[in-house]
């Protein structure tokens, strides 16, 4: 079961993310890491282009949660979803 402190978290962020993809048909990749008590901590804006960037990006995003002693990590991204016809 999810701690209700970050189904809060969670709950307050999906409203913002939604607006801002609406109006900038994009959404940045970002994490919103949770310090001690699911307390608030860090926005971290996470613009990879390939795998490599990406993995470094998560490697730093490991390394700062440690520094933090974080409860918890949000990774904010797009998600899309297609139909093909007939399947």
């Amino acid at each position: 079961m999810i701690n209700p402190r970050l189904k809060e978290a969670i709950d307050s962020l999906i409203p913002m993310a939604r607006l801002n993809l609406e109006r900038d048909g994009q959404l940045l990749p970002v994490a919103f890491i949770f310090g001690p008590g699911y307390s608030a901590g860090d926005i971290v804006g996470c613009p990879w282009k390939d795998d490599e960037e990406k993995e470094a990006t998560v490697e730093i995003l490991r390394n700062r949660c440690r520094e933090m002693n974080a409860s918890a990590i949000l990774m904010l991204t797009e998600a899309w979803e297609a139909v093909i016809p007939g399947k």
